[in-house]
């Protein structure tokens, strides 16, 4: 069930959709980042062909198209839930600011008639296909929403509220790496700005409400709270894997002490020629088993070195939201002072 329809399964307020809201734009960042893990792979398969090709392996070459085709299939699929993530979006974001302006007037009765309205509109059909444009999911809106002017404009509907400032501090970095300034993280920089945006339009919204707003900062500070629970725990586990990719990394350094020393064993009773068959076979049969351990225990290792990344990644994306939000309740509690 997607968000808008879960929303509408129930009596609801401004604040749920609020939290609808946070949880698709945790959404989006997600699936964003997993289109950028799949075009990586596909970058990382072209070249693998094109090395394959340089070498005259033409069947590896085709082994690499068919994983290609499968990776453009697997884009598809994550492309299609983000276009139905960003419908949610653009919803979920129309119904707010019409709940909110019923609410201040406490009109339940065009709340349910907005309710009724969506069960028999055919637009979370459209949000489940994701294969509407954006006019046509607009003119849906109005439907629903009985208004002529919706409150969701058509730039918001493609995601492109508050590109001027972006774009303002966008060229502002530019021009401070042209000058040799100290540049600031990119990625912390693009989540300051998009804050500053959502707050900004945030606090507009609830100003004239001191109520709503106070609940607002409310659900913030405990969503910073989880955040900060989230990361603490994934630090202690990073420091475990990186812990447990340390003591693989010893162990394969023993295991291949081990095999250098039975490997020149093996050289020197091969140049005497003293050596009974058992003895030969002995050796080499030992020498395989440690190489065996020496692929597992590497493996092992690059796989806690690869979990770590991930964990990595994830508080860095956490410590993002996170400041994002500080920033967003810095600015909700001004307001209300």
């Amino acid at each position: 069930m997607n968000p808008p329809a879960k929303l509408f399964s129930r009596t609801f307020r401004a604040v749920d959709i609020l939290l609808q809201l946070k949880q698709v734009e945790r959404d989006q960042r997600k699936v964003r980042r997993k289109l950028d893990v799949l075009e990586q792979a596909k970058q990382a398969k072209v070249e693998a062909a094109v090395a394959a090709k340089k070498a005259g392996r033409q069947e590896l070459v085709q082994d690499i198209f068919r994983d290609t085709r499968q990776i453009e299939l697997d884009y598809g699929h994550v492309n299609s839930d983000l276009r139905r993530l960003s419908l949610c979006k653009t919803a979920l974001t129309a119904f707010l600011r019409r709940t909110e302006m019923l609410e201040k007037n406490k009109d339940r009765k065009s709340l349910q008639k907005l309710m009724r309205r969506y069960k028999s509109s055919s637009i979370q059909k459209a949000i489940d296909q994701a294969e509407v444009d954006d006019d046509t999911f607009i003119s849906m809106l109005q439907e629903i929403l009985g208004e002529t002017d919706v409150a969701v404009t058509q730039e918001e509907a493609r995601e492109d509220a508050g590109f001027a400032e972006f774009d303002r501090a966008i060229e502002e970095m530019a021009a401070a790496e042209g000058s040799g300034a100290r540049k600031q993280s990119t990625p912390m920089a693009i989540a300051r700005i998009e804050a500053r945006a959502r707050t900004s339009r945030k606090a507009k919204i609830m100003a004239e409400d001191p109520a709503e707003l106070e609940k607002a900062i409310r659900v913030m500070e405990q969503q910073i709270e989880i955040l900060t629970q989230q990361i603490e725990e994934a630090k202690r586990n990073l420091a475990d894997l990186r812990a447990r990719a340390a003591e693989l990394k010893a162990q394969v350094a023993i295991k291949e002490q081990e095999l250098r020393e039975q490997q020149r064993e093996l050289e020197v009773l091969i140049a005497k020629g003293e050596f009974e068959e058992t003895m030969l076979e002995a050796l080499k049969t030992m020498i395989s088993k440690i190489l065996v351990q020496v692929k597992d225990l590497k493996q092992q290792e690059d796989e806690a070195n690869s979990k770590a990344k991930e964990q990595e990644s994830l508080i860095e994306s956490k410590e993002q939201e996170l400041a994002g939000k500080q920033q967003e309740l810095a600015y909700l509690r001004s307001q209300l002072a």
